[in-house]
């Protein structure tokens, strides 16, 4: 399990697996989705340092715009975030629920979020 600094309000994040695609704007406007990668064939070690560098990611996008980055990040398979995300949003104490409909809120909430700092901070 991954440590962080004291001054984020994380203690630790599972290790997951996880699938990228952009959810940037080049700069000269037009919309970069990317394409996702697979992670077909790769090690679990290689799948839990993944994972890890996404953990640092998110707990220092928290600490500086209260916001996890991971939200940007999710599976191809569920077109949602994977339990990495979940976990840790869990672990840190930002969600409390296991409702669909409120943990679809809350990605949401976080990609606005994610997507108004990076506008923000270029």
């Amino acid at each position: 399990m991954a440590r962080y600094p004291e001054s984020a309000p994380f203690g630790r994040t599972t290790t997951r697996p996880w699938r990228k695609r952009g959810l940037a704007r080049t700069k000269g406007g037009e919309k970069w989705t990317g394409e996702p990668f697979a992670i077909k064939g790769w090690s679990a070690r290689a799948r839990a340092i993944i994972g890890d560098c996404l953990g640092h990611i998110a707990a220092d996008s928290y600490r500086r715009g209260k916001f996890l980055a991971s939200a940007l990040v999710y599976t191809k398979e569920s077109n949602e975030p994977g339990e990495g995300f979940w976990g840790l949003a869990e672990t840190v104490g930002l969600l409390h629920t296991k409702s669909k409909d409120a943990r679809l809120l809350f990605w949401f909430e976080h990609v606005a979020l994610a997507r108004a700092w990076y506008a923000a901070n270029k």
